[in-house]
């Protein structure tokens, strides 16, 4: 797992240990990886040593796009978990679509970035409200 060091990641961390119970256990290694870093190739470096099975990346999508480079150089394979802010736009793409590949994240947000809501009625609304930026 990796987590950025404030209450975002620190609450996720909690609440995956609460939902592992006893199993949290198994955890083999916690890294805290701060904002001020401009890399966290160090901590990848570290954990991909640990040939643990799954990753948790508890990150900004600044972060999250580079663990997620960093991890798809590894050997094997691992099932990789990523937090709500791995949208397509901030944190796919930028990571590389091959490198993002069967990466398990959740969203709770329509990515305006995601071309599968162009068409969308609540999407529209939402981009004719903003300042336009030409």
């Amino acid at each position: 797992m990796l987590f950025q060091n404030d209450d975002y990641g620190k609450d996720y961390l909690k609440g995956l240990r609460d939902g592992l119970g006893a199993k949290a256990a198994s955890m083999t290694l916690s890294r805290k990886a701060t904002r001020l870093r401009t890399s966290i190739d160090g901590h990848i470096v570290k954990l991909k040593s640990l040939n643990a099975d799954v990753f948790f990346n508890i990150t900004t999508p600044k972060f999250a796009a580079q663990a997620i480079k960093k991890m798809a150089k590894s050997t094997g394979s691992r099932c990789t978990f990523s937090t709500s802010v791995s949208s397509i736009g901030s944190v796919m793409k930028p990571a590389g679509f091959e490198a993002s590949q069967d990466i398990i994240s959740s969203n709770y947000l329509k990515d305006t970035s995601d071309p599968q809501w162009k068409n969308d009625a609540g999407m529209k609304a939402l981009m004719s409200s903003l300042p336009s930026t030409s």
